[in-house]
């Protein structure tokens, strides 16, 4: 027996004989329902999609309205960036001093290796940082140079870590990339705060 706020109460019931030879009744798998939407919802900290849902259709028990209408995510948790598993991004440097050419190789092994870990990937980046530099220029007394600040590019090397939170955190693993002989310059999560999920118009089904 389903509430008449139950998502499954129009889905049928199926009968299956289970090892033991019992008949238990159950519900039919239940095809998402149309849950379009243009509207969106930034996300923030500490938000819940039962909040959610009683703030945009003041019925708590809707939260799964907005699950349908974001089915690129494969779970509720994910949703809102409250699943374990989590990605953190750091940004490092290979100390001054050491071999020309940083033992990425080895880095990366050794994070792969770690209980908790899932992947890791390693890339560039390139950021525009505000530069000083000198340039010529004519004035009335002759040739003269003056100082302008110029954006130039500059290129940081990012390990990106996923790894579940329940087994290592963050911090151990800037504590195992240091060890390696790298300096941690960043650290940052990749999170879905200040992400934006659909919150389709609410329905009778």
């Amino acid at each position: 027996m389903f509430s008449k706020e139950s998502r499954y109460r129009n889905s049928g019931v199926i009968v299956t004989v289970d090892a033991r030879g019992r008949s238990p009744e159950s519900a039919r798998l239940r095809p998402p329902a149309e849950a379009d939407g243009t509207f969106r919802h930034t996300v923030d900290e500490n938000e819940r999609l039962d909040h959610l849902a009683y703030k945009y259709y003041r019925k708590s028990q809707k939260w799964w309205r907005i699950c349908d209408a974001n089915p690129g995510f494969k779970s509720p948790l994910a949703l809102l960036g409250k699943e374990p598993v989590v990605i953190t991004a750091f940004t490092v440097s290979y100390r001054p001093g050491d071999v020309s050419e940083p033992p990425w190789h080895r880095l990366v092994n050794t994070l792969s290796g770690l209980t908790g870990v899932g992947d890791v990937m390693l890339t560039e980046e390139l950021y525009p940082v505000p530069e000083q530099r000198e340039c010529e220029v004519e004035t009335g007394t002759g040739p003269g140079t003056v100082i302008v600040t110029v954006q130039a590019d500059k290129y940081v090397t990012v390990i990106t870590v996923t790894h579940n939170k329940s087994n290592i955190g963050a911090g151990e693993l800037a504590n195992v990339i240091k060890n390696e002989g790298f300096t941690v310059d960043e650290t940052k999560t990749v999170g879905r705060v200040g992400k934006q999920i659909v919150i389709p118009p609410d329905g009778n089904e």
